[in-house]
This record gives C-alpha cells, sequence and structure tokens, in this order.
C-alpha cells in the first residue's frame, strides 16, 4: 500500500467523514488520480461529478453534516514511484504569447483551464510558489 493509499484510508476512516466527504475521496482517487493520463476523467466529467455531490448535499443537509463510517473497497493498484518539487526558476520569468492568451482566456472564464496536449501553463510566478509532481505506475496483478 502507498503512502497515497494509507491517506486516503485515513481521511475515510476519520469520525467526522460524511458521506460528502467519502465521496469527494473516491471521485479524487478513482478519477483523478489515475496513472495512465488517457484514462482519467476529463475536466468536463469532473465538473459533472462535483456538481451531482454538491446537488445531493443541497437536497440533504444530513449528506454534509452527517459523520459515517463506511467499509471501503480494497484500493487499486496505482503506486507512486516517482515525486518531485518544481520551484520558481528566475530564468523562466516571461510568459510566452500563447501563455498569455491562455492566462487571458482563463481569466476570461474565471478558472484554470486543463490545456491539454499543450504543456501545461508555468504559474509558478515568485520565489514563493513550487508544485508537486508525482509520477504513478499501475501495478498488474500475477
Amino acid at each position: 500500500m502507498t503512502n497515497l493509499d494509507k491517506w486516503l484510508h485515513l481521511l475515510h476512516d476519520q469520525p467526522g467523514c460524511t458521506d460528502f466527504l467519502h465521496e469527494l475521496l473516491d471521485i479524487i482517487e478513482n478519477y483523478m488520480l489515475v496513472a495512465n493520463e488517457k484514462d482519467r476523467t476529463d475536466a468536463k466529467d469532473l465538473v459533472s461529478k462535483f456538481k451531482r455531490i454538491t446537488e445531493k448535499g443541497q437536497r440533504d443537509y444530513l449528506y454534509w453534516s452527517q459523520p459515517r463510517l463506511r467499509k471501503r473497497e480494497p484500493p487499486s493498484l496505482n503506486c507512486v514511484i516517482n515525486q518531485r518539487l518544481i520551484q520558481y526558476d528566475a530564468r523562466i520569468d516571461s510568459l510566452s504569447t500563447l501563455d498569455k492568451w491562455r492566462v487571458r482566456i482563463e481569466q476570461y472564464v474565471g478558472h484554470e483551464v486543463d490545456w491539454h496536449p499543450p504543456p501545461p501553463l508555468n504559474r509558478l510566478r515568485s520565489p514563493l510558489h513550487a508544485k508537486l509532481v508525482w509520477e504513478v505506475r499501475v501495478l498488474t496483478a500475477s
């Protein structure tokens, strides 16, 4: 079991974990932290999943507030094999014309956009900024 799986189990096992939090953790684990990027859910589907659990909470107040322990399925066979921290690099201080347009579009729509297949925007604009990148491998049962 990886550290990520341990953290997810730990969060699910918290006494205050509500149905909303259980479902949110499931979305993160099953749709966002998928090793093969082609198997990951796209942003549009994620928005609909988040909208669904939000609407559930609006219909049923206990969904947000009532803690409930639940029996979990065995963890998936994803394994984090490499982690690295990318920090601000003063040498990359100017945005390309494409990135400037992408930033303008994001400002216009009001949120960050997944720009796949072009490389993601370099949003590290200060020495205080950093991001964690990890590589995941799917383990096959033998």
